[in-house]
């Protein structure tokens, strides 16, 4: 089974190289890794072109044209032409991984006795090098997971795994355009809303979540719209919660 990591990046100069290396280390082989830049202003692009001439695993290097504010849709739109396997995840470039992130989930989907479309996992918070907080999320089934969803984001965004599937619905898309960095929730919902179970593996397995002062979340936080209450209202309505 083959499997892509997206890392989209916009001015991470710091990090990049670590999340990359982490990403290109992972101990499961049959990988693709595809870096997709987003009109960085910093030289985090080019630290990646340096790097990719040193290293013995390549990997793809394109760039995105930067349209919408603080998300990585335009990243992901330019990716999904590279993709080459049966599953993708994204990876963001200020994180980093376990070298055996990849291989857990592999081993977790091979156990799965159904088609799984989407599946996320817990999350480890990371500041500064230390750890300092653990989310996780616990659903029955999609009925229980639509009354979650209704109350806040009940997915780890940065551990979602899609089946490659995903992207043959053109329908499904998310919206950046509307809910700015909060587009990724409303694509929970859409999966949910279309019947598509996001399973939950229900432990960590390998992600590395470094919270800093360029996240664009912290930016969200500012804007005078709150898009998590648009989306709960959206869905709350439709799903008659």
């Amino acid at each position: 089974m083959r499997i892509n990591i997206i890392i989209p990046n916009y001015n991470k100069e710091p990090f990049v190289i670590k999340c990359l290396e982490s990403c290109l280390n992972q101990t499961y082989e049959n990988l693709g890794v595809i870096f997709i830049d987003n009109d960085s202003t910093d030289n985090s692009l080019q630290l990646v072109k340096d790097f990719s001439k040193t290293h013995d695993r390549d990997f793809i290097i394109d760039v995105a044209e930067n349209i919408y504010p603080r998300c990585w849709e335009e990243c992901i739109e330019k990716a999904e032409q590279y993709l080459d396997g049966e599953y993708y995840t994204i990876v963001g470039s200020d994180d980093y991984l376990d070298e055996n992130y990849i291989a857990n989930f592999c081993e977790w989907i091979k156990e799965q006795e159904e088609e799984v479309l989407a599946v996320h996992s817990d999350l480890l918070w990371v500041e500064d090098g230390k750890d300092f907080n653990y989310t996780t999320y616990k659903y029955s089934d999609i009925d229980d997971l639509k009354l979650k969803l209704v109350q806040g984001c009940a997915i780890n965004s940065p551990t979602v795994f899609y089946s490659r599937k995903i992207t043959e619905d053109k329908s499904l898309k998310a919206k950046p355009e509307v809910y700015s960095g909060a587009a990724d929730y409303d694509f929970y919902c859409q999966l949910v809303d279309k019947g598509i179970f996001i399973h939950n593996i229900g432990d960590w397995i390998g992600y590395h979540y470094n919270v800093n002062k360029s996240q664009a979340t912290w930016e969200m936080h500012l804007d005078p719209i709150n898009y998590t209450n648009v989306i709960i209202k959206k869905y709350k309505d439709k799903w008659k919660i």
